[in-house]
Formats: C-alpha cells, structure tokens, sequence
C-alpha cells in the first residue's frame, strides 16, 4: 500500500467532487492529515501550499479527469506532493 499516493489522488477526486466548494480544501486536508498520521507519514501543508506548483498540477488533473492521460497527470500531481510529505519518527 503507498500511503502518499493514495492520500493524494484521494484529495484530488475529493476537491473535485465534494458539493461544498468553499469548504473542499479544509475537509479533505483533515481527511489526508488523518489518513497519513494512520499509517505513520506526515505533510508539510504549510510548505505545499506556498508552492503554487500544487494547485496547477491539481488543476491539471481536475482537467484530464476520465482521460486515457489522468494517470499520468496524478503521478505528477503525485510526485510534486511527496517533496511534501514525511514519514514520522515514532
């Protein structure tokens, strides 16, 4: 199981799905910090989020969404968040 990408492509669909636009990104960061801090991983949310290279990548897949290339542009979205992301000392 890859914890990582499971978090991330679950925020992506999540934000892009969710019914409450104003709310999409506090609730499925909370369902991410959550899920990460379960299975031993942690993210800098401070760090990603001033890294607007996050919000286009996550744009671009909203755009490809049931495309033959969206899993090609969640691996990226994928790779940029891991640059983020941080197993935790227990």
């Amino acid at each position: 199981m890859d914890a990582p990408y499971n978090a991330v492509k679950f925020y992506q669909q999540f934000v892009m799905i969710h019914p409450f636009y104003d709310a999409n990104g506090r609730i499925g960061r909370f369902m991410v910090e959550v899920y990460l801090n379960f299975h031993g991983w942690g993210i800098s949310w401070e760090k990603l989020c001033t890294n607007e290279q996050w919000i286009k990548k996550l744009n671009d897949c909203h755009k490809r969404f049931e495309q033959p290339v969206y899993d090609h542009y969640v691996d990226l979205l994928v790779n940029h968040w891991k640059k983020f992301i941080f197993t935790e000392n227990v």
